[in-house]
């Protein structure tokens, strides 16, 4: 999945390429597998900013060897983790990658979005970034929520997503542009309670 997004609509202004990959349990046996790392790595490349699911390992090595591989070329790319989250059986950690050329994040407002009453298998990952090509004041600013949904429940957390997007409106940043991408196992029709609170549908 992924979306092509372009700073206020200015045409003048560079596009900022966003994408998301679910890594289906990317973890020690495929990190050691050079062609499946590869072609990860050459998908990545063709993007400024991608968010990354269903990364399974108790190591922590996976996402930084990941990067080595990928800034084998010419661009150069950084990452912020969530925690894992999940079942105790079935521990998941979200991720973003992003070119540090063209983009910028600010660390300490990364979060994963409290889920007390564990209504999500999954708790999303938030982050907050900005593209670097232009003035600050003329910046392509947005904020991405990085979710998958639990195949067994996805026709339950679906009907979670509004609330879930009410939350990171009012969390306290000024942020206009929300994007939710991920792995939700759906289609479109079946997302359609997100139109309702102003969500549009972007592949």
């Amino acid at each position: 999945q992924s979306l092509a997004c372009r700073a206020n609509g200015e045409s003048s202004l560079p596009i900022i390429r966003i994408a998301s990959f679910s890594l289906d349990a990317f973890g020690e046996s495929k990190l050691r597998k050079e062609a499946v790392v590869e072609t990860v790595a050459r998908m990545i490349r063709q993007f400024d900013v991608i968010a990354l699911q269903h990364i399974q390992s108790r190591q922590q090595n996976i996402v930084p060897e990941l990067l080595d591989k990928v800034n084998q070329s010419d661009r150069r790319y950084d990452y912020c983790i969530g925690p894992r989250v999940g079942s105790e059986s079935n521990q998941q950690q979200f991720a973003f990658l992003f070119d540090t050329d063209r983009i910028e994040t600010d660390r300490p407002q990364l979060y994963t979005i409290d889920d007390p009453q564990a209504l999500m298998e999954f708790d999303p990952l938030v982050g907050w970034f900005r593209c670097k090509a232009v003035p600050k004041e003329k910046a392509f600013t947005f904020t991405l929520v990085n979710l998958r949904l639990d195949p067994l429940a996805s026709g339950r957390e679906l009907k979670l997503l509004p609330d879930l997007i009410r939350s990171v409106r009012q969390d306290g940043r000024p942020e206009d542009d929300i994007i939710l991408l991920g792995n939700f196992g759906c289609s479109d029709s079946e997302m359609s309670s997100l139109q309702s609170i102003g969500m549009l549908f972007g592949l």
